[in-house]
């Protein structure tokens, strides 16, 4: 069991990769989408999983910051033939998913220790 001491040491490397429920919404939707994760089906995707209306400028300042922190890539897709944008699609690299498995098995941690305290409330 490591001491408390390396513990808190080691909390200044971890805390860049902890979570927010928002970002954990942004990368399990993008993962999810796959190879069609761009700004308004990712959008879709989260007000879907969080089951409530979030706004679509939300969505675009969490995925910058998630690229941003090296958990996501994006690259332009083709330009569209009306003219306009071009869609920046979305992938996970591999910190993003380490960060989203520990987010879910913190998660599962907690779910686990009160749980069973739940049933016993009334």
């Amino acid at each position: 069991m490591p001491s408390l001491k390396k513990m808190a040491a080691g909390d200044e490397n971890m805390k860049e990769d902890v979570l927010g429920q928002f970002e954990q919404l942004v990368l399990t939707a993008v993962l999810s989408l796959g190879e069609d994760a761009y700004g308004p089906k990712i959008h879709e995707k989260v007000i879907e999983l969080a089951e409530r209306e979030v706004s679509i400028g939300s969505v675009y300042i969490t995925l910058d910051r998630l690229e941003d922190k090296g958990h996501l890539a994006s690259k332009p897709g083709r330009p569209p033939q009306w003219g306009g944008q071009a869609r920046r699609y979305y992938r996970l690299r591999a910190a993003g998913q380490r960060a989203l498995r520990q987010a879910f098995e913190t998660s599962r941690r907690l779910q686990q220790t009160a749980e069973p305290m739940w049933e016993f409330k009334t």
